[in-house]
């Protein structure tokens, strides 16, 4: 169903559960059917409470002022808090001598995790990357 044909992304308002400024975000038409929504600059979806994150809701999807196109809200996201690392400057490896990094922070999940490096590694190649529980992970090689 083209619902988004001939409609301009300004002229398509959103309201989220949490609530989302419009400035936070910048909505742009895919295609008739798919719109898409990119976090601006220093802006954050939200800030969840835990670990596990919250879902984000879309309560009402209007266009051109008119009636809300939605029926009931409706779950679009998973919003899981930003990892965070502790800075270890007294932390040494060696290229040979060294097959085991501790890394500890905040918010680190299982599943999820992605790390990138520079130079670039790859992952289960050049590091396997282990995480022991929220706060603490363990590169070996």
């Amino acid at each position: 169903e083209p619902v988004f044909a001939n409609i301009a992304a300004d002229s398509i308002d959103l309201k989220f559960t949490p609530n989302i400024k419009p400035n936070a975000y910048n909505l742009s038409v895919v295609s008739d059917s798919v719109i898409s929504l990119a976090l601006n600059p220093g802006k954050k979806w939200s800030n969840p409470h835990t670990a596990d994150g919250m879902t984000l809701y879309l309560d009402s999807l209007t266009m051109n002022s008119g009636a809300n196109m939605i029926e009931d809200e409706k779950e679009v996201a998973k919003i899981i808090p930003t990892p965070t690392i502790q800075r270890a400057a007294d932390t040494v490896i060696y290229e040979q001598g060294t097959s085991k990094l501790v890394i500890n922070g905040t918010n680190f999940r299982p599943k999820e995790m992605e790390l990138m490096f520079d130079p670039p590694l790859e992952k289960d190649k050049d590091y396997i990357l282990s995480v022991k529980s929220s706060t603490s992970m363990v590169l070996t090689r």
